[in-house]
């Protein structure tokens, strides 16, 4: 932590009393910390004029400047006055210069933008994408760290081949970005317990999406599929039951939520159809098929999801989800499903 000489804040000269007592840095740091926060003396108007490089200077010279960004950010009013006293450094104008030339230079003056790697990520356009944003980041944060495990600056045979090892390795390493892919081939496999826009419980609410331009401190109530909750889930868990349970009682209570859901390996046996993922009731022994799910069907998570496409192949999308709500609803907290629970939720619904 560096202290620029004649910086002022709160009335103390913190650059002089680090001269004197170097030791005591971290705790002059704080000290400037502290009154910067505690000092709300109104700015006059060409105390404004550095501001903005003032709160980027005291954001690059933290200790934690990730942490001071998220605080300068969040309560700006509170730390303005405390900025104000800074001192900018020359290096830092200069920089600030480059920058306002290249935009001007750009066309990008007057816009929120995010610079990652040198890419210009617009915030307030229409089409930011808050997912392409974290992807890059990810992928920078993966590359200094394969940057890093090279150790470039160590030399000797050791190094080569260390080095050497993990390049190779990179190379055969094959990408693994796309996680679920429903681009082709898989017509259905996205199951939906509700439908906003045509369901009879939702014939009341209104239509129009003029209902978005009304205040509200809540998803807006509309008959629109325009929020989608989407779970993929390994039904065996615990953790895929309770969110099930939330996703019904967040539709008992109303919530504008098209609520969806992908189970894990839905495969059936040889009595019912090859398209497990159709929207379309079809004909199926139900009785015989589901009395076989613990002689063909060894993984309680596939025995769910065989159920549970059983259930939707038979009678419809609306009887899985059913399904699915039995199923977590009548067990104790805690305990994982088991073939015979899985047979009773199913029972509850085979004779409706």
């Amino acid at each position: 932590m560096s202290f620029e000489e004649g910086e002022e804040v709160g009335g103390v000269y913190l650059a002089t009393l680090a001269k004197r007592r170097p030791d005591l840095k971290q705790e002059l740091s704080e000290l400037r910390t502290q009154l910067a926060s505690e000092t709300t003396d109104s700015l006059k108007v060409w105390k404004l004029r550095d501001l903005s490089l003032q709160a980027t200077q005291a954001t690059i010279d933290a200790q934690d400047p990730l942490r001071t960004l998220k605080d300068l950010s969040q309560d700006f009013p509170r730390h303005a006055a405390g900025l104000s006293a800074r001192r900018v450094r020359d290096d830092l104008r200069e920089a600030a210069a480059t920058a306002h030339a290249y935009s001007m230079h750009s066309g990008l003056t007057g816009r929120a933008l995010v610079f990652l790697g040198g890419t210009a990520h617009d915030v307030g356009s229409p089409t930011f994408s808050l997912h392409a944003l974290l992807q890059g980041i990810r992928s920078e944060a993966s590359s200094l760290r394969q940057l890093a495990a090279l150790d470039v600056l160590t030399e000797g045979p050791e190094a080569y081949k260390r080095r050497e090892l993990i390049l190779a390795t990179e190379d055969t390493r094959k990408p693994s970005s796309t996680r679920v892919d429903l681009l082709s081939g898989s017509k259905g496999s996205i199951t939906y317990a509700n439908n906003l826009e045509k369901d009879p419980e939702y014939k009341d609410w209104p239509p129009s999406v003029q209902q978005l331009l009304y205040p509200s401190c809540q998803l807006t109530t509309v008959a629109k599929n325009l929020y989608t909750a989407l779970l993929v889930l390994d039904a065996s868990t615990d953790e895929a039951l309770n969110a099930i349970y939330v996703a019904h009682a967040m539709l008992r209570q109303g919530y504008p939520v098209r609520v969806a859901f992908v189970l894990g390996d839905a495969s059936l046996s040889d009595e019912a159809s090859e398209d497990v993922f159709s929207d379309e009731v079809q004909d199926v022994d139900e009785q015989q098929v589901i009395t076989q799910f613990g002689t063909h069907l060894h993984s309680i998570g596939t025995q769910v999801a065989a159920a549970c496409s059983l259930a939707k192949l038979a009678r419809g999308p609306k009887t899985a989800w059913s399904f699915l709500v039995e199923l977590a609803s009548n067990r104790e907290y805690g305990e994982a499903p088991t073939l015979d629970s899985v047979i009773s939720a199913y029972g509850s619904h085979l004779y409706e």
